[in-house]
């Protein structure tokens, strides 16, 4: 039971740590809204506060994180990091549409994003890693779709390393948008 508690707290203090840094990230842009890093700390704390909501409310800042990575590239398109992040987000996003087509869509729009990221740092092995696995995603999705139509044999533990490795790919997201603000 402790132990639960504890994980409890450490989400609250993550839900607020991440409410804070988008305060703090669209202060800054209410300031200078020509401040892309602001715009891509923006997005990115909107994105990781998506991943403490379910259905809509995800759907939602999911869409606004888009929003401002698309916003962040406008102003600066040099910003390698709003392109890794907004390739982060489009995945996301695709992992929420059941339609593989519809899901698709997002995944190719996350590989250019990637792509851009890469030619814009090439050294970075966080981007070069995360084109890479743009091309699984398709076959992550479609494995997903089957565990959650029909809990299978074997579906549960499939399930929970299918989650697994979602959560690897968000750490993955979240230390690159830590990186990001820390950079500034």
């Amino acid at each position: 039971r402790g132990g639960t508690r504890a994980r409890g707290v450490g989400v609250g203090h993550r839900l607020m740590f991440f409410e804070q840094a988008r305060e703090e990230a669209e202060a800054d842009w209410k300031k200078n809204k020509k401040d892309a890093r602001a715009l891509t700390r923006w997005g990115g704390a909107l994105l990781e506060l998506a991943h403490f909501q379910q259905g809509p409310q995800a759907v939602e800042l999911i869409e606004k994180s888009v929003g401002k990575f698309r916003e962040a590239v406008a102003v600066n398109p040099q910003i390698h990091e709003a392109h890794w992040c907004l390739g982060n987000a489009l995945t996301s996003k695709g992992f929420l549409h059941p339609d593989i087509e519809v899901a698709q869509g997002y995944f190719d729009q996350a590989k250019e994003a990637f792509q851009t990221a890469v030619d814009l740092d090439g050294e970075n092995p966080v981007y070069n890693k995360a084109l890479q696995l743009t091309e699984k995603a398709p076959t992550l999705h479609a494995e997903l779709q089957r565990q959650l139509a029909g809990q299978g044999e074997g579906g549960a533990a499939r399930l929970a390393e299918l989650r697994e490795c979602a959560e690897q790919q968000r750490h993955l997201a979240g230390v690159g948008a830590r990186v990001v603000g820390a950079e500034e």
